[in-house]
This record gives C-alpha cells, structure tokens and sequence, in this order.
C-alpha cells in the first residue's frame, strides 16, 4: 500500500496512516490513532496539520518521509520520547502530505515496557519535548495543540512519580519550563481539561 502510494505520489513530502494499539497479553485494542484524518493529498492544508497536532500521535512508525526533509534531523541521546524532537518540525516545513485511512501498523504494548513504565525518565523524556515544542518559533496556534496534550501526559506522569501536590509545586519551581509557558497554552490547557471533565 505504502509502495503503491509513494509510486503514485512522487512529489508528496510525507505519508502517513493509521495504526491499532493494543496490549500483548489479552489482545485487547486500546484505540486506532489517526482514525479521524481524512484520505489523501493534503496540500499546504493548516486544518490537517491542526489535526495532527491535536491527535499528537509523532511515533516514527506512523509515517515515511521523503529523505530530504529527514536527512539532517538528529533524535536527542538518552531520552525517551524523542520523536517529538524530529516530526513536529518535519510537518511543519512539508508542502504535500498523504494520509492513508485505514490500519497499515498494528503496535503491541506490553506491560514493562520502558515506554509504558513511569519512572523519572519517562517524566524527563516529556519535559525535555516540551521544551522543544515550545521553542518552535512558527504557526504557534497549530504547535500549541501538542503542547497542551503533552503537558497532561507529563504532569500525569509527574504526579505518578511524585504524588499530585509534589508535581505541581515542582512545576511551579520549574522556571525553565514555566517561564516557557504563554496565556494561549494555559487555555487551551484549561479548555481541554474542562471538556474532558463535562464528558467524564
């Protein structure tokens, strides 16, 4: 399908698709990820690329990229979740992504995981992309909407580590990160959080 696709698309930057998630031991799908992007070519498209910023899915195995746009990126040494290091400037700088709907990927998440399991360097993994994100200089508005995602993740994680008062007094002791933070994150923050609560 993907052969197919770039055979048929020489002059897309990206193609990316949907992926099922689910757990090793039962078998049990946790979700399918990008189920709510539309088929096709997307040209210079800021309501897709809002889309994929919300959904803030950036694993490298949900997508290929053409290998100029990907060839002087570097993925941080250490840290977990680096790939939020590479692909949210990779989709900034595209012209042209292709987004294929339906399941091309099928991830197994075992429990143990380094990825799955809490602990100080998962917690540091996340700040450190925060920090990245945040220090991305264009089309705030659509950057924002993967900050405030990333940011619940990493204070439920923080608050894992440390207990919920703990994380929040040591947000605010955070200056690099707090001093980072703008009044149009904190309410997108704020209404993402008030929605989940009246869905809830």
């Amino acid at each position: 399908k993907i052969t197919e696709c770039i055979q048929n698309n020489r002059d897309v930057d990206i193609i990316d698709f949907n992926a099922v998630t689910f757990i090793h031991e039962n078998k049990k799908i946790i979700n399918v990820v990008n189920d709510n992007l539309q088929e096709g070519i997307h040209d210079n498209d800021e309501e897709f690329l809002a889309a994929v910023f919300n959904n803030c899915s950036w694993q490298s195995w949900l997508r290929v990229v053409k290998f100029s746009l990907i060839q002087n990126a570097k993925f941080p040494d250490g840290l977990l979740i680096q790939d939020v290091h590479v692909f949210p400037k990779i989709y900034l700088n595209s012209k042209s992504i292709y987004h294929i709907s339906e399941p091309l990927v099928y991830y197994r998440v075992r429990q143990g995981s380094a990825v799955n399991h809490v602990n100080k360097k998962q917690e540091n993994g996340y700040r450190e992309a925060l920090i990245n994100l945040m220090g991305i200089g264009c089309r705030k508005h659509i950057v924002n909407l993967s900050i405030a995602h990333l940011f619940e993740i990493y204070m439920h994680v923080k608050a894992k580590n440390e207990g919920r008062y703990q994380a929040v007094l040591g947000f605010i002791k955070d200056t690099r990160l707090l001093n980072m933070f703008t009044m149009s994150i904190l309410l997108k923050i704020f209404i993402k959080q008030t929605v989940k609560k009246l869905r809830g």
